[in-house]
């Protein structure tokens, strides 16, 4: 998808943005350091809900989390990418006549405290016993 101002994701991201600052707000360095060389940061679910900005940006948010997973993680994870280059950008200056480039790697955005959980028994039924089976022919 080519980028547009107006496009669905695009909304997305910004709504998201506010939260990501409230969150990485409070960081030390060592944990900025940290989410950049793991290139994943955890949310807990409990405070998403919270969020009284991105309930009044995104009202359908729990729905659209649970339905379409695929496209509302990445938008999250562009939000936490824009809100860390940021923070980089500012702690570390460059000349002004050079452009600014963070290094950051891509940020996969990890929903904690999720519930309900989907047992592994129903992933996993149609395997179950295989792995023992075949360590038993060797």
């Amino acid at each position: 998808e080519g980028y547009s101002p107006t496009s669905v994701t695009a909304k997305r991201v910004v709504s998201f943005l506010p939260f990501f600052k409230k969150l990485t707000h409070s960081w030390s360095a060592e944990t900025r350091e940290s989410v950049e060389y793991q290139g994943s940061i955890g949310v807990d679910f409990t405070a998403l809900q919270d969020d009284q900005t991105l309930q009044e940006k995104m009202p359908d948010f729990v729905t659209d989390l649970k339905e379409q997973p695929s496209q509302i993680l990445p938008a999250m994870g562009v939000a936490a990418h824009q809100v860390l280059s940021e923070a980089k950008a500012a702690a570390h200056p460059t000349d002004s006549s050079s452009p600014s480039v963070t290094g950051l790697p891509l940020i996969t955005v990890r929903i904690l405290h999720l519930e309900p959980l989907t047992p592994l028994k129903i992933l996993k039924a149609p395997q179950y016993g295989m792995f023992w089976e075949d360590l038993s022919l060797l």
